[in-house]
């Protein structure tokens, strides 16, 4: 049986979750307030609350980027809205 990271059973996941509410990795502020993940920080770039956030606390930043999923690698730049799941599978 795999073992899911992310799973409310997984131990690391006891951190995140009692800070948040959430067990994403990684998990990103800006100012102190919690924006999610990756993928929900590139939505808040796409709609402009991001870079109101970053001047709002001073936080230089390359405004030419337009499209932030073309700094992923090509294979994650289709990644849609869905979450993958990370899973070890035991050897053997």
């Amino acid at each position: 049986m795999p073992t899911c990271w992310g799973s409310s059973d997984n131990d690391r996941t006891a951190a995140p979750r009692a800070r948040t509410g959430s067990v994403t990795i990684p998990q990103i502020f800006v100012g102190g307030q919690f924006l999610g993940g990756a993928a929900d920080v590139f939505d808040a770039y796409k709609e402009g609350r991001l870079q109101e956030l970053l001047v709002q606390n001073g936080v230089p930043f390359e405004a030419s980027v337009v499209d932030p999923d073309a700094l992923l690698p090509n294979w994650l730049q289709d990644r849609g809205r869905a979450k993958p799941s990370v899973c070890a599978v035991p050897r053997g």
